[in-house]
């Protein structure tokens, strides 16, 4: 077995498992290390047993390499798989239709991997796109990218197309919707990308009138193709808890439904928004969705799981889940007509 391949994987089912970020780092950083090895080089240091005199290999991330170079399936590797069943029951049928994930995070803004592990890995995953969502200006807490960033981002994107096959890396933005309810982004470079994700992270302890209006103006705005996680709660995760923002669901859903902006269903456990009761409303107000890992590491791209089987529970048509769109009826829906 590749050594790299098998840090990979292993990195990959601890992100998965919601495992410490200094685990996970260990063994991407040993990846990395070894990816940077000529074939003569990692074989002389696998015979002379002197892998951990590298920077970034210690003696478990050794150990890993030593037993893939000699054929094997390494032992922590094989105990991982062993205990990787599925992430939730139910919501099969919705995954299998999904063909992208239209929100994720690099580690241009506040997520952990480079932007080309996090497309490798939505390719390993099946996907047929996945859209790059960094954080846009007003979010500094997230290293949210100014405008400048984002060019040079969109360059990055288009590159990495020329070498990924079949596979699309759509460009985009998680944009903050500010506190008046415009989006915190130049509409020319909104126009530009491919998806623009408007979420609130700001005064999420508002009263409902004013978050109601807030919401109401970005889903107005032309760029806006997915509303983020709706009520911002959290229930769980090393962030602590967090009560769900206030606002008028039925006035937020219809304005959705009828400017074609997606309800997204927020995947990642700590969120798991938006809440069961507010989802059916949203399926009752005939809205469209996006079932989104909002991944910020590349084994979190798997918990789409998560996110299809409120979906299922909830009766969302498949029909109307953006993500389960061949390519092009997607960026037929994103350069859609909303005047």
């Amino acid at each position: 077995m590749d050594p790299v391949a098998a840090l990979r994987r292993i990195a990959f089912l601890l992100e998965r498992s919601q495992a410490p970020t200094y685990r996970v780092k260990a063994f991407r950083t040993a990846a990395i290390t070894l990816a940077g090895l000529s074939p003569a080089e990692l074989e002389k240091r696998a015979k002379t047993k002197s892998l951990t005199e590298l920077a970034g290999i210690g003696p478990k991330t050794s150990a890993v390499a030593m037993q893939a170079l000699a054929g094997g399936v390494p032992d922590y590797l094989a105990d991982l798989e062993a205990t990787s069943g599925p992430l939730v029951e139910g919501g099969e049928e919705i995954r299998s239709a999904l063909r992208g994930d239209l929100h994720s995070h690099s580690n241009w803004s506040d997520g952990g991997s480079p932007i080309e592990e996090m497309a490798v890995t939505a390719v390993e995953l099946g996907h047929e796109y996945q859209a790059l969502t960094d954080h846009s200006p007003h979010l500094t807490v997230a290293n949210g990218l100014t405008a400048e960033r984002l060019v040079k981002q969109l360059g990055i994107a288009a590159t990495l197309n020329r070498h990924l096959g079949d596979f699309r890396l759509l460009s985009g933005i998680e944009c903050d919707i500010n506190e008046d309810g415009t989006l915190d982004q130049t509409d020319e470079l909104l126009g530009r990308v491919d998806i623009v994700v408007a979420s609130v992270h700001s005064k999420l302890r508002s009263d409902s009138g004013s978050m109601t209006r807030r919401m109401l103006r970005a889903i107005d705005n032309p760029y806006a193709d997915i509303l983020g996680h709706c009520t911002g709660r959290l229930v769980t995760g090393g962030r602590g808890t967090r009560p769900e923002s206030q606002f008028d669901a039925a006035r937020v859903f219809a304005a959705c439904a009828e400017r074609g902006v997606a309800v997204e269903i927020n995947s990642r456990p700590e969120r798991l928004d938006p809440p069961r009761r507010l989802l059916r409303q949203a399926v009752e107000a005939g809205c469209l969705f996006s079932i989104d890992t909002d991944a910020h590491a590349p084994g979190q791209l798997d918990w789409q799981a998560y996110g299809c089987a409120r979906a299922a529970e909830c009766g969302v048509p498949v029909d109307r889940i953006v993500n389960s769109w061949p390519l092009d009826a997607l960026l037929a829906w994103t350069t859609r007509e909303r005047a």
